[in-house]
């Protein structure tokens, strides 16, 4: 199944010269777009309140990356897949990567884990960016560097590691309060 797949999406590769540029993008330079997504999140301009709860929502997504990189270094010792075009030679590969182990898939976790943890408190914001996290795994496949197994792993590790940070923003208003004491309102709002 995970070849057929795999096939089948990729299969798509090379007929199509806009869409490969736009996959070859979104595989390989939209998971930078997080950092300014979280940069965009905790300097937003709004009421204290509001921008108090989105800078620990943007800390909530941090802390869900690291957790995901926690996740996905262990899932990757357990579990070694070959990338598919070391072992599939019908690959069509459409960007240049090394041969290292291909599970779970990196960028996905990462968008997935920032996007779980924005959804839970910012839907529409959250929203865009699990759309923008399917995409990127789609990306994936298509340009001939995961396996569906691998952005599926991925986005597992992803989601759960989001949605156990998300669970800890009402925790951060504390130390958010206590630190807004000593640091501008431009870079830290009061809860």
């Amino acid at each position: 199944m995970n070849d057929r797949v795999q096939d089948l999406v990729n299969g798509m590769a090379r007929h199509v010269g806009p869409l490969d540029q736009v996959m070859k993008f979104s595989a390989a330079d939209l998971v930078f777009f997080v950092a300014p997504l979280l940069l965009l999140l905790w300097f937003w301009p709004a009421p204290s309140a509001a921008r108090a709860l989105n800078q620990r929502v943007a800390g909530a997504a941090l802390i869900g990356i690291l957790i995901a990189a926690l996740g996905g270094m262990v899932a990757g010792h357990l579990y070694h897949e070959a990338r598919p075009f070391v072992s599939d030679l019908s690959t069509r590969q459409l960007i240049g990567h090394s041969a290292d182990n291909s599970f779970p898939s990196d960028h996905t976790w990462f968008a997935f884990a920032a996007g779980t943890a924005i959804v839970w408190w910012r839907r529409l914001v959250g929203a865009l960016a699990l759309v923008v996290a399917l995409l990127i795994g789609f990306a994936r496949v298509f340009v001939g560097v995961h396996w569906p197994v691998d952005i599926l792993a991925g986005a597992l590790i992803g989601l759960v590691a989001g949605s156990l940070a998300a669970w800890t923003v009402p925790w951060w208003t504390g130390l958010q309060r206590w630190g807004a004491r000593f640091l501008p309102s431009l870079l830290l709002a009061r809860p």
